[in-house]
């Protein structure tokens, strides 16, 4: 009973590891990776921000007003993951993801008149419907979901490039910010830059610099406060 308390998720992890395995050691305790769960509050933070900004500069837009929410969640749910690391608590983290990537999917395919415009809540979880049965699919075969995330990203990028836009600075901004993130995640999962007793842990930066990414698009798509329904 004691070692449950101690160590509750140790027993689950190990029956049901992720597909993925970082440089963090694995502590006896409720949070499992401290750097890389506490971490996930950049993304929290984020949210805030953009709750904070919406005060300052109120928007009608119906869309826009789900990006603090989903911001937040994702945050949320990567944090449960990296605290118990199990397969479960992994499929969370990707819901978190794969939120994220087809919100801001559907959004560019609003802009370029091939989405409906009304109903974005609704659009959105239909649209994550779609996506369960390949997500559960790849979950179970324990094949690397991720590639979904990165193809989602890939047609954020297309269909960006195709709508027309004012100003890029802040998506460009957010892709560089991704772009050395995700180099900081990969050095961590080749154990170029692993130090597992570090507070300091390559995929922690990755959240850090993600999460600022996250709110750079924010702030890019805040220009289409009038276009986005």
């Amino acid at each position: 009973m004691e070692s449950l308390l101690s160590c509750p998720w140790q027993g689950l992890s190990q029956k049901f590891p992720p597909n993925v395995t970082w440089c963090e050691a694995h502590q006896c305790s409720w949070i499992m990776t401290p750097a890389n769960t506490w971490s996930n509050l950049a993304y929290i933070l984020a949210g805030v921000f953009m709750i904070w900004d919406f005060k300052k500069n109120p928007s009608g837009s119906q869309w826009l007003r789900l990006f603090p929410g989903i911001t937040i969640l994702l945050g949320c749910l990567s944090g449960i993951y990296h605290a118990s690391l199990n397969q479960f608590s992994q499929a969370l983290d990707f819901f978190g993801m794969l939120a994220l990537a087809l919100y801001l999917l559907l959004m560019n395919l609003v802009r370029l008149n091939a989405w409906p415009k009304s109903k974005p809540l609704l659009s959105l979880s239909f649209a994550i419907f779609i996506m369960l049965a390949p997500v559960l699919w790849g979950i179970v075969k324990g094949s690397p979901i991720q590639a979904i995330i990165l193809t989602l990203a890939f047609g954020v990028g297309v269909t960006e490039l195709q709508a027309q836009a004012e100003s890029r600075k802040y998506f460009v901004l957010a892709l560089g910010l991704f772009v050395v993130g995700s180099l900081a995640s990969l050095a961590d999962i080749t154990r170029y830059w692993c130090f597992p007793q570090s507070l300091l842990q390559a995929h922690a930066l990755w959240h850090l610099l993600s999460a600022g990414g996250v709110y750079g698009i924010y702030q890019h798509y805040r220009q289409f406060s009038r276009s986005l329904p």
